[in-house]
């Protein structure tokens, strides 16, 4: 099975970058309220920039793979279909 058909398998699909909507989504879909403290920081860290990382040091190349893409592209029209 191809990432893509996983992803549409899921029951939830959020978006790091729609963090916020994707709390509101998974209260939608599975109940509760949204708590403020649900949309804070908790785990601040330094802003570093892709390249800083050192991959090659965990035995791992860019990382990048063109079904990554396949696999994100569903998880956002998933996302937005469900929001």
């Amino acid at each position: 099975r191809s990432a893509a058909a996983r992803v549409r398998r899921f029951g939830f699909v959020a978006l790091t970058e729609q963090w916020e909507l994707s709390v509101c989504l998974f209260h939608k879909m599975f109940g509760g309220e949204c708590l403020p403290v649900e949309f804070r920081q908790l785990r601040k860290g330094v802003a570093r920039q892709a390249a800083e990382y050192n991959l090659s040091a965990y035995g791992l190349d860019s990382g990048y793979r063109p079904i990554d893409d396949e696999a994100y592209n569903v998880a956002n029209t998933t996302f937005w279909e469900r929001l």
